[in-house]
């Protein structure tokens, strides 16, 4: 398999478990890590690995793409994972991950798994973004897979905005709809996942489903509700020092 390896930010958690990996891989595996991160690794690893540069769209020739992190580092690896189809695992270092596939104590089952092809990929749909009048530059990335937020500047009070649903205004919407918002305020931001964006008054926003979607990996026994009941530790006994991983 040819496989990326991504981590968001310098964590030492997530670089040990790079190295977990690569080693769990070896040398069956083609591995590349972004280009950026090859201070934080030893030489005798380094003459292992290829690299790719996370600042331009990844080539789509990558059988996966692991995240490594949790969920804004997957947030983060869809602006250069764009649509290249490039399936996401998500590996979770952290407490929470409600859209990573896999725990880091379970790393070493889960790679079992995913060469014995026992998974499945799950589309998920994201969002695009642009202006009316063209005159906000969202770069290369104007879409986002979990959510756009929309602010006051420097406030938290609230936003007087109208929005408009294919030229209506009504409440329920297709994922073929145009969504059109104009807020009524001086300055705003705007994040999509969390990229940020400051916006002035003149700006009309038009949203709607993008022509692509972003693939992740889930595993058979892999469920959101119980992922949600266990990251947020629902029917657990804090006083027990038992594994909540099962």
């Amino acid at each position: 398999m040819k496989i990326a390896l991504f981590i968001s930010r310098k964590n030492q958690l997530s670089v040990d478990c790079c190295i977990e990996i690569i080693n769990l891989l070896g040398a069956d595996n083609e591995i590349s890590i972004d280009q950026d991160y090859k201070k934080y690794f030893s030489k005798d690893i380094l003459s292992n690995l290829s690299f790719y540069d996370s600042s331009k769209k990844i080539d789509n020739g990558y059988d996966f793409l692991f995240s490594i992190g949790g969920d804004g580092t997957i947030l983060r690896s869809i602006t250069f994972i764009k649509d290249s189809g490039i399936p996401i695992l998500g590996i979770n270092t952290g407490r929470l991950g409600f859209l990573t596939g896999l725990q880091k104590e379970s790393l070493k089952h889960g790679l079992e798994l995913l060469k014995n092809n026992k998974f499945r990929i799950v589309n998920r749909s994201t969002i695009s973004i642009s202006s009316e009048k063209n005159n906000i530059d969202f770069g290369e990335s104007p879409f986002a897979l979990n959510e756009i937020t929309i602010n006051r500047k420097d406030t938290t009070s609230l936003l007087n905005i109208s929005c408009e649903i294919d030229n209506m205004y009504q409440v329920l919407i297709k994922d073929t709809s145009l969504i059109k918002v104009i807020v009524k305020e001086k300055d705003y931001t705007l994040s999509l996942d969390s990229r940020i964006y400051s916006i002035d008054k003149k700006s009309i926003l038009l949203i709607k489903k993008s022509d692509f979607s972003i693939n992740t990996v889930e595993f058979a026994k892999d469920n959101f509700f119980k992922k949600l009941r266990d990251r947020l530790f629902w029917g657990q006994d804090m006083r027990n020092t038992e594994t909540i991983n099962k």
